[in-house]
């Protein structure tokens, strides 16, 4: 079973941001997670409560056990229409083409 090191640096791979990123991010020392995936050793609840407060798209299921995706989905509602999205997908290209929809329907 991969362990929640292994997540978190295939979470810092996907947002293309170092682990010294991530470790600011959360208000850990310098080197709590590289020293702790580095040698493979546990790492303290509070950094994983701390990720889960400070990076609210990461599905915590995925993160704590490796089951489900790296992100959360999401539910956007367009009158009678409902699109359901993963945080992976490109959210800005969604809203901009549903603007331009309500845009030709103004004009």
């Amino acid at each position: 079973m991969e362990s929640i090191l292994i997540r978190i640096k295939q979470l810092s791979e996907y947002k293309q941001i170092t682990i010294g990123a991530i470790e600011r991010q959360i208000g850990a020392s310098k080197g709590v997670l590289s020293r702790a995936i580095a040698n493979n050793t546990d790492i303290q609840t509070k950094w994983i409560i701390a990720l889960v407060d400070n990076y609210p798209e990461v599905n915590t299921e995925w993160l704590l056990t490796g089951k489900g995706q790296m992100f959360k989905d999401y539910e956007v509602k367009n009158g009678d229409q409902t699109i359901k999205i993963n945080s992976t997908d490109k959210i800005e290209e969604m809203l901009i083409g549903l603007l331009r929809k309500k845009d030709e329907q103004i004009d």
